[in-house]
């Protein structure tokens, strides 16, 4: 195998691994809470080869086109002299390539940047300074993207684990970490805890982080007859329910709802 076939190899798998990382867009379509914005962030992730990803003798090009694309997109002017130009590409290789978050995202990300900043869509737009495109201007809006997509791309894998969890009912695909993890972000947020809290539960008693031992049960078990007492006054349906006798089911689900709330965020429940 050559070396240029060896190196698409490479890069091609690790573009599949990047997107298997993340939902797919057709479903994150089925939820409403996902605007196009956020959306297209993803599709940016997912997009061909990150900076560093890119054989050196294809970065020159695809800069050049990036800077094309940015000047429409955000009317600064670009040197015109070919030596300014060859200048420019060669320190914005070198910007990219010595930090280390701005090599690892893709070349669509750079363009989806400046759109955004353009759009407004950061917490304070990022101007050039008069009206020509260098290096200021470039870090400047690369850092309020990095910023702005962790959060996006934090709930992108979140709703990865959450579709996971409803397709595969707690299957192979999903390790105890990933559990742990999915639990820990959704600690209150949504109806999905409850589904994956018991086993939540099972893993960190198993790994022995939670606390065991007799007189943290019996704590445990006080603080439950008093939620218990208060699910019975909000909802008066519930006269029969006895957290002493009959309902030890229930009862067991408020009990470990509480170890793993005092483990995530000191007992807040």
């Amino acid at each position: 195998m050559s070396k240029q076939m060896e190196v698409t190899t490479v890069n091609n798998t690790t573009i599949k691994m990047r997107a298997l990382a993340l939902p797919p867009i057709d479903y994150l379509d089925t939820l409403p809470k996902w605007i196009s914005s956020d959306k297209a962030v993803i599709k940016a992730i997912c997009s061909g080869m990150t900076f560093i990803e890119t054989p050196d003798n294809q970065k020159g090009m695809a800069i050049n086109a990036i800077l094309f694309k940015i000047a429409v997109s955000t009317a600064c002017q670009l040197p015109t002299d070919e030596r300014h130009i060859k200048a420019l590409e060669m320190e914005m290789l070198k910007f990219m390539s010595e930090n280390d978050a701005f090599s690892k995202i893709t070349f669509e990300e750079i363009l989806t940047a400046f759109r955004f900043n353009a759009a407004g869509r950061y917490d304070e737009k990022v101007t050039h300074y008069n009206n020509f495109f260098n290096l200021d201007y470039l870090g400047a809006v690369l850092t309020k993207w990095v910023i702005y997509k962790r959060e996006i791309e934090a709930r992108a894998k979140r709703e990865l684990v959450r579709k996971n969890l409803f397709e595969n009912h707690l299957g192979p695909e999903l390790n105890d970490d990933q559990i742990i993890e999915f639990s820990k972000n959704e600690w209150g947020r949504t109806a999905d805890f409850m589904f994956v809290m018991a086993k939540a539960y099972s893993i960190l008693k198993d790994r022995k982080e939670i606390n065991n031992d007799q007189v943290n049960r019996d704590r445990i078990i006080e603080m439950a007859h008093i939620k218990a007492t208060q699910i019975y006054r909000q909802l008066p349906e519930l006269n029969t329910y006895d957290p002493y006798s009959e309902n030890e089911t229930a009862f067991n689900i408020i009990c470990k709802k509480i170890a793993v709330a005092e483990y995530f965020n000191g007992g807040s429940f």
